[in-house]
């Protein structure tokens, strides 16, 4: 599911600036796998852990991706690009053009990644969970925040917006990864 939305998010946040959306797509997923953690095991090493991938790394992976498509459509704007000659076709041409600031966003995340499991002993995974997502899961499961939740969706309809569809990702991000634990604590398939 996390990586369906990080390509998503790329995607559609790199077209909106009117920018190559595919690449942004899959670098935003690039992105998000070279600071995920890698596990070693019985298989072998240099797998990503299902955990990841579901709704706890549902988070992480958006604000990679928002992050990563940025820097790669800055430098796209930025004409830090090969250019191709005239006569080679307009798919080669945006492919060649997406190398150097796919390059540099990959690189970034990997350099940010291997810094912080170097200089914590964590993952950029683990301290997104815990400084970010783990706080806002626990605000998530009071009264309190149901009835914010609910007061914010009407107000947006009353302004005349989908309250329900703007509140939808804010919501999902905080709920998924408790019902997934959930899930999983009492084996529900």
């Amino acid at each position: 599911m996390t990586l369906l939305v990080v390509f998503s998010i790329g995607y559609n946040l790199a077209k909106s600036y009117d920018s190559d959306g595919l690449a942004a797509g899959l670098i935003s997923i690039g992105a998000f796998i070279a600071v995920t953690p890698q596990a070693h095991g019985e298989a072998g090493w240099g797998y990503i852990h299902w955990g990841y991938l579901n709704a706890t790394g549902l988070f992480t992976g958006i604000i990679i991706a928002l992050i990563a498509t940025e820097i790669f459509v800055k430098l796209m704007k930025k004409n830090l690009v090969i250019k191709m000659p005239e006569n080679v076709p307009p798919a080669v041409g945006r492919a060649f053009a997406a190398v150097i600031p796919g390059v540099i966003a990959l690189y970034v995340f990997g350099i940010l990644g291997y810094l912080i499991t170097k200089l914590g002993g964590n993952s950029l995974y683990d301290l997104i969970f815990n400084l970010i997502q783990k706080p806002l899961q626990g605000f998530s499961q009071g009264v309190g925040s149901a009835m914010a939740a609910v007061i914010l969706i009407n107000l947006f309809w009353f302004f005349g917006l989908h309250g329900g569809n703007i509140m939808d990702p804010i919501m999902n991000a905080l709920y998924l990864p408790v019902l997934e634990a959930l899930r999983r604590k009492y084996s529900i398939t």
